[in-house]
């Protein structure tokens, strides 16, 4: 085992002999500039003397911190700075103190609980790389617009605090991209929690948010909520158009204040969490139907994502396939090579109402059955619909636009008749209508209901 790295700011020699003489390496260092040099080049534990002249020692500080967070860093102090420097210290980072007359044998002592606590912190690191590794930016896969434009929101808005929303279709890879958010910003180190809002009921949900005081009975226990476990790090909260109005209140009330109750007689508790909403219904309807608060909506929408439909991702499809079989093939016995151009084309061709979850679990399926070193049309005959499915026609261009008539035309009109053409060309089905028309599933169905037609 490599011997441990002692960085003493500035030198003591009586210590650096003892730390020594205990199979330590012991490096030294008289300014914050040497302290930060001496870091870059790997210690486990600092001891660092707050009586440095000219406030050195905290500029000392801030250097190891840049350079290394790690390491913990032992100040020593006279008995008067507690109060003073030893406070301001420790709010910087410093993770221990001792005071003089200092006893070396209580020194090895600390330093020797400061190599652990730096063992478990780079252990942690070290888990929390392997798992972020699959959320990355280019894990993102896509070239089409839409996905580009996504792209470059989540890497602008992952250093900031505030929260966001991300808006699309079930299966559009939301809770991907939240975890993107949050391992490619500032609280990658932090822990990431997922709530599904929809399904249970508020007072189950009150607690898996919040928690619960103890009570007499069978609550007799504090009950710590995921804004509890998730301070400095991020919560997706997944379908959150299903909060209550009450829950709509107390999450509003954290946003304002960075504070909440948990259910019982609790006080204030302040926590840092960044919040990140998803759904797959726009919250401005509900907000106009008066089911969900708009100050809460506006407090969620200060950072808007909103995730494309597969069937609008033109040219993607390819992309996310080779993709999924690169992953297949890191974590699988079986190696597939490629794809042949008929199941491609067939692939492509289907218009994928469940988007990249339902393409991903096709594939799936598709690249056990195979026998060969390339996925073939063959593989796909458990999948009929996409087999047989007929060319989705070619999306408007952006540079073409409709030619309105000489005479003009009845916009309410036109808006019916292409809606009603894409649910018969779907055979009704309004997630793969609202593809072909580049909207989102809800606002086929709001206008279902605004023309007072019974939806198919």
């Amino acid at each position: 085992m490599a011997a441990k790295r002692v960085l003493i700011v500035p030198g003591r020699w009586a210590v650096a002999e003892r730390l020594r003489a205990d199979g330590h390496v012991v490096v030294e260092a008289d300014s914050p500039d040497e302290a930060g040099d001496r870091v870059d080049a790997g210690v486990d534990a600092v001891l660092l003397d707050l009586h440095m002249p000219d406030r050195a020692a905290l500029a000392a500080l801030a250097a190891i911190h840049e350079r290394d967070p790690d390491p913990p860093v032992i100040l020593i102090a006279q008995p008067d700075d507690v109060e003073g420097p030893v406070a301001t210290a420790l709010a910087a980072g410093a993770f221990d103190y001792a005071l003089e007359p200092i006893s070396i044998d209580d020194i090895a002592r600390r330093v020797l609980n400061a190599f652990e606590v730096t063992r478990i912190r780079r252990e942690l690191r070290t888990l929390r790389d392997r798992l972020a590794r699959p959320f990355t930016l280019a894990s993102i896969v896509g070239a089409s617009p839409a996905v580009t434009f996504a792209r470059d929101l989540a890497r602008r808005v992952s250093f900031a605090d505030a929260p966001v929303l991300l808006t699309g279709a079930r299966g559009t890879g939301k809770d991907h991209l939240a975890r993107v958010v949050h391992y490619t910003g500032s609280r990658a180190m932090g822990p990431f929690l997922k709530v599904q809002c929809a399904g249970m009921s508020e007072d189950e949900l009150d607690v898996t948010l919040f928690g619960r005081e103890p009570t007499a009975g069978a609550a007799a226990f504090l009950t710590r909520g995921v804004f509890d476990e998730a301070h400095d790090g991020s919560i997706l909260l997944d379908d959150v158009g299903a909060l209550t109005p009450a829950l709509q209140s107390k999450l509003l009330r954290y946003l304002e204040s960075g504070s909440f109750k948990r259910v019982g007689d609790s006080p204030e508790i302040r926590v840092d969490v960044r919040v990140i909403a998803a759904t797959d219904h726009p919250l401005d309807a509900d907000v106009a139907a008066g089911v969900f608060r708009g100050d809460l909506y506006y407090r969620l929408n200060v950072l808007a994502i909103e995730l494309p439909t597969l069937a609008s991702r033109e040219g993607d499809i390819p992309l996310l396939v080779r993709h999924f079989l690169h992953q297949h093939n890191r974590a699988g016995a079986k190696v597939v090579t490629g794809i042949t151009p008929d199941a491609m084309a067939a692939l492509s061709r289907y218009s994928w109402p469940g988007n990249i979850d339902e393409l991903r679990i096709v594939l799936g399926r598709a690249l056990m059955l195979t026998d060969g070193p390339d996925l073939d049309i063959g593989d796909l005959a458990g999948f009929s619909q996409i087999a047989t499915a007929r060319p989705t026609a070619a999306p408007v261009s952006r540079d073409k636009p409709f030619t309105l008539p000489d005479d003009g035309c009845d916009l309410e009109a036109v808006e019916k008749s292409l809606v009603l053409q894409a649910l018969e060309r779907t055979g009704g089905n309004q997630t793969r209508a609202a593809a072909l028309l580049g909207i989102h599933r809800d606002h086929v169905r709001y206008r279902l209901g605004k023309w007072k037609k019974p939806s198919p």
